[in-house]
């Protein structure tokens, strides 16, 4: 009697699944053949594509936005040090869209960003580390602490080093080690777009047998930013050879506008008036910054002594490098 029951049971259960994918057959014929005629089937893919390129503008504008900072400003630093600021429009992870002030809306490739930071307008043109400095005299801004550059002429080295955010010191000396030079530089943020330093250079030949020693402190006011710039400075020269002392004083005017991210003017100068003549050393010269590390600086010196103008016979070529 149970033997029986299985068996009826067993039968009922196969009955079934067969009825079912009976159904499930019969179903899947009538959505082919409802597919295959020719209107229905342009109808389903005209709406698979339509939901397709809904959904996925949807997810583009998500994906492009979701950078996005529009009242932010940045600063974008490529592989090769070029620098751009402006406000980031879209960041699809492949491309970032900036609108720049100089360029306009520019794309550029992500493989092509070293970096992306805040907008400082101590950074902008890529100055921050060369600011402090022009040809041979320097101004009111300071040299970031824990940075250090060399600055390499035709005259010799000159180091400098970043001590904290408003002290500097450094060494410079010729190819022949005659004379080496100590300096030191406390800058003072004044305002906004004033600041004021102090400082002085100290020397002295170190294995030639002649006498000689020279002191130079200097006081040096500065109006703009660091890539926009006016600075006056004046000091006062002491020296010593072979046992003669002189003093004189001497003025300054130097400055910097940046052009682009890249290129800026610089102007330096050097007047040393005196009872018997006045000289006037004037440095006009263009800055390139090749890298966020290094610069490259040429100049183009003319000298005024008492009424006579001769330019020099040679430029002053520098290179700046980040150490």
């Amino acid at each position: 009697m149970e033997l029986r029951l299985f068996f009826k049971s067993t039968l009922v259960v196969v009955c079934l699944g067969f009825c079912f994918f009976g159904i499930i057959i019969q179903a899947a014929q009538n959505l082919f053949q409802f597919l295959m005629h020719s209107e229905n089937l342009m109808k389903y893919f005209a709406l698979i594509s339509l939901i397709f390129v809904f959904t996925g503008n949807m997810f583009a504008q998500e994906t492009a936005t979701e950078h996005a900072d529009e009242e932010n400003k940045y600063t974008i630093v490529l592989q090769d040090g070029t620098r751009h600021v402006g406000f980031i429009k879209s960041d699809d992870g492949r491309e970032l869209t900036i609108k720049t002030e100089t360029l306009g809306i520019i794309v550029i490739p992500k493989y092509l960003i070293e970096k992306i930071e805040a907008y400082s307008e101590s950074k902008e043109g890529g100055t921050d580390l060369f600011a402090s400095r022009y040809f041979f005299t320097t101004n009111g801004f300071s040299l970031p602490a824990g940075d250090n550059y060399i600055q390499w002429t035709l005259f010799g080295p000159d180091l400098q080093f970043g001590i904290t955010e408003s002290f500097s010191a450094g060494i410079m000396t010729s190819w022949i080690g005659i004379p080496v030079i100590g300096s030191v530089k406390k800058t003072f943020n004044i305002a906004e777009d004033l600041n004021f330093a102090i400082g002085g250079l100290a020397g002295t030949n170190i294995w030639e047998p002649t006498s000689f020693a020279a002191a130079l402190p200097y006081a040096s006011i500065t109006r703009g930013t660091p890539n926009r710039n006016i600075s006056l400075s004046t000091g006062y020269g002491l020296f010593q050879f072979n046992g003669d002392f002189e003093s004189q004083i001497l003025f300054s005017v130097g400055g910097l506008y940046s052009r682009t991210a890249t290129g800026m003017f610089v102007f330096d100068s050097f007047i040393v008036p005196s009872n018997d003549e006045l000289v006037i050393l004037l440095i006009p010269g263009y800055r390139i910054q090749t890298r966020e590390r290094a610069a490259w600086q040429f100049g183009f010196p003319g000298l005024y002594i008492s009424g006579d103008n001769s330019p020099f016979g040679f430029p002053i070529i520098s290179w700046f490098r980040k150490i």
